[in-house]
């Protein structure tokens, strides 16, 4: 089984293996995106949720910062307030 595949299936997967982190490298330029908007700037947050998760619910937050690696198609279908820090895996997608 591959570290992807481990990851894939809820298992205890390297972060460092090569294929993921080919597949996240792209993605980590726009978490800093989010994680340096000013705190006033929930339009642009909002934006960016909209545009990274498979799908967002409306009145979705995430205090950043926010890290995240693995997992892809992430969904926030609730109303619902995130901690960025100690995220679950998550993989914008």
């Amino acid at each position: 089984m591959t570290q992807k595949e481990r990851m894939m299936a809820g298992l205890i997967y390297d972060p460092g293996d090569e294929e993921i982190l080919r597949e996240q490298y792209p993605y980590l330029g726009r978490l800093k995106e989010f994680n340096d908007l000013p705190v006033d700037a929930e339009k642009e947050r909002n934006a960016w949720m909209q545009e990274m998760f498979a799908e967002c619910g409306e009145g979705c937050f995430i205090q950043p910062p926010f890290y995240a690696s693995g997992g892809c198609g992430k969904s926030l279908p609730r109303t619902e307030a995130y901690r960025g820090e100690g995220s679950e895996n998550f993989f914008p997608g």
